[in-house]
C-alpha cells in the first residue's frame, strides 16, 4: 500500500469515486456534489484557504485500487488561536475497514502538520466555517444527512478511536417539528418576550440582500468574534451567499430580530435539498442545475435546515433566539419542521431552549482531537453559556 498526494485530474476523479464504492447499497447516503467539495480545496473559492494550507492523499493498495483518502489543513492565524494549543485539522476522510490503512492516512497528516508547527489535529472537520462538513457521525445512520453534512460508516468510529483520537465535543442535530400545539403551550412566554419595548422581528427573502446584508454581517461579526476560529463576514460575501440561495427559497426563511433599529439576532434557513441532490450522483452541470430548479418547483421540500443562529453578546440569554424560533413557528410556513444541526454539547442553554420547543436529537456527530504529544493533558471544549 502506498500513499499518493492528490495532484492530477485522475487523482481528483479517484478521490470522488471512492465514497461511491464504500457506500454502495446504503440508502441514507447522499453523494455530495463534486464541484462543491472541490471548491473547499480552491483558495479562489474558499476564503479560509487564502491564509491557510492544505494537502490531500489517496491510499492505493498493491493492486492499484484506491482504498482510502484524507485531507489535512491548517489556518496560519486560527489554528494557532485555539483554546489550548496549535491545532490543525483533517477532513473528508474515507477508508475501507482496515485499521492499518486508516492509521497510515492519519500518520501522514500528523507528520505534515507537525512539520508545520501544529501540536494537535481535530477531525473530521472542514477547512472553513463550522456549519459545513463537521464531525464524525456516530448516531443516526438511518437518516439521510442534511445538505453539506457528513455521513459516515459505523466502523469509522473505531478507526479514529484506535488511533488515539478523543472526543473534543459532541454535536447534535435536532428535528424541531412545526407543531402548533407545542407552540401554543409556550404562548405566555412568547407573548411576554415579543411585548418587550423596542423589540421587533422581521422576515426577509434573499432578494432583499441589499437591505439586510449589513444587518447579517453585523450580527455575525459580533456574535462570533470571540470564537477561536472566527473569520469576519463581509457585506459582499453575504450578498453573494444570498444570491446563491435565491433560486432555492420561495418563502421568508431569513429572520432578524431588532432592538429599536439595531439588528441583534438572526436565524437563517434553507430548504433541505439533499433528497433531490441524491439523484444528481455528484454531478452539477447546466442540465443538473436546471433539473434541480424545476424539481424545487414541482416537488418542493417539506423540511428546512438551519444555516445559522446568532445573537449579539449583549442580548444573549434574553430570549431572542426563543422569540425568533417561536415567530417562525407561528408563521405557518408550508414545511413540516426544521433540522437544527451543530448544537454543541458545550452549549447547555441552547440545548435546553431547543428541547423546550419540542426538538429531539436525531443525529450525533463527534469532533475528535488527537494530541501529538501523549504526555500533554487532554481537555475537552470549554462550556459556553449563550
Amino acid at each position: 500500500m502506498e500513499l499518493v498526494e492528490v495532484r492530477s485530474h485522475e487523482h481528483i476523479q479517484a478521490f470522488h469515486a471512492l465514497p461511491r464504492r464504500l457506500y454502495a447499497g446504503i440508502d441514507a447516503w447522499v453523494e455530495p456534489i463534486h464541484a462543491h467539495i472541490e471548491a473547499r480545496f480552491d483558495p479562489k473559492k474558499n476564503d479560509w484557504l487564502q491564509d491557510g494550507k492544505l494537502k490531500r492523499w489517496l491510499a492505493i493498495n498493491d493492486t492499484g485500487e484506491v482504498v482510502g483518502r484524507n485531507v489535512a489543513f491548517y489556518h496560519r492565524k486560527h489554528s494557532y488561536n485555539d483554546y489550548f494549543l496549535p491545532t490543525g485539522g483533517i477532513g473528508f476522510f474515507e477508508c475501507v475497514d482496515d485499521t492499518s490503512i486508516a492509521h497510515a492516512l492519519f500518520d501522514v497528516a500528523k507528520d505534515w502538520l507537525t512539520k508545520e508547527g501544529l501540536e494537535a489535529m481535530n477531525g473530521p472537520v472542514n477547512c472553513g466555517q463550522r456549519n459545513e462538513w463537521w464531525g464524525l457521525l456516530v448516531q443516526g445512520f438511518d437518516r439521510r444527512p442534511c445538505y453539506s453534512h457528513y455521513y459516515h460508516l459505523p466502523y469509522y468510529r473505531a478507526l479514529f478511536e484506535s488511533y488515539g483520537f478523543k472526543v473534543y465535543f459532541e454535536q447534535y442535530t435536532y428535528w424541531v417539528p412545526f407543531d402548533i400545539k407545542q407552540i401554543e403551550k409556550q404562548l405566555p412566554i412568547i407573548d411576554r418576550i415579543l411585548a418587550r419595548p423596542h423589540l421587533s422581528i422581521k422576515s426577509h427573502m434573499p432578494k432583499d440582500k441589499s437591505a439586510i446584508a449589513q444587518d447579517i454581517a453585523t450580527i455575525f461579526n459580533e456574535a462570533w468574534k470571540y470564537k477561536e476560529d472566527f473569520m469576519p463576514l463581509t457585506i459582499e460575501k453575504v450578498k453573494r451567499s444570498l444570491k446563491q440561495l435565491g433560486p432555492l427559497i420561495r418563502h421568508p426563511l431569513i429572520w432578524i430580530a431588532y432592538y429599536k433599529t439595531h439588528p441583534i439576532g438572526m436565524m437563517l434557513m434553507m430548504p433541505e435539498i439533499n433528497p433531490l441532490v441524491a439523484q444528481l450522483k455528484g454531478r452539477f452541470g447546466l442540465f443538473q442545475k436546471l433539473w434541480l430548479l424545476i424539481q424545487l418547483r414541482l416537488r418542493p421540500p417539506r423540511e428546512l435546515v438551519g444555516i445559522t443562529i446568532g445573537v449579539m453578546p449583549r442580548f444573549q440569554g434574553s430570549g431572542v433566539v426563543f422569540a425568533l424560533m417561536a415567530s417562525i413557528g407561528r408563521k405557518k410556513l408550508p414545511y413540516d419542521g426544521l433540522y437544527l444541526s451543530w448544537i454543541g454539547n458545550f452549549n447547555p442553554k441552547m440545548i435546553q431552549l431547543i428541547e423546550s420547543i419540542g426538538g429531539k436529537v436525531v443525529k450525533t456527530h463527534h469532533t475528535y482531537r488527537k494530541l501529538f504529544d501523549p504526555k500533554k493533558p487532554f481537555e475537552r471544549h470549554p462550556i459556553e453559556n449563550y
